[in-house]
């Protein structure tokens, strides 16, 4: 187990905490604990969506090259050539 020392700004804040644990049946460690917890895994959550995104775009972009076909070129140089006007 690790241990980990932390200050507070607010000296009441501890016992605050501490109120709202034994209300939770628990202690401010396992608060502290279970918050740090939830941090990570929302953290690797993200990590794995972003992950998730990137191979969705690398398929679309593969699949724009692998279907693309040449729809022509522009045939003429300005509008008066397209109506052939001079």
């Amino acid at each position: 187990m690790t241990s980990l020392t932390i200050q507070l700004q607010d000296d009441s804040l501890l016992e605050k905490a501490a109120r709202v644990a034994r209300a939770q049946k628990t202690s401010v460690d396992a608060m502290i604990g279970g918050f740090l917890a939830s941090l990570t895994d929302t953290s690797v959550a993200e990590d794995n969506e972003q992950a998730k995104r990137q191979k969705l775009v690398e398929e679309l972009e593969e699949s724009f090259r692998l279907l693309s076909r040449p729809m022509g070129g522009k045939g003429y140089v300005n509008r008066d050539e397209l109506y052939e006007r001079a």
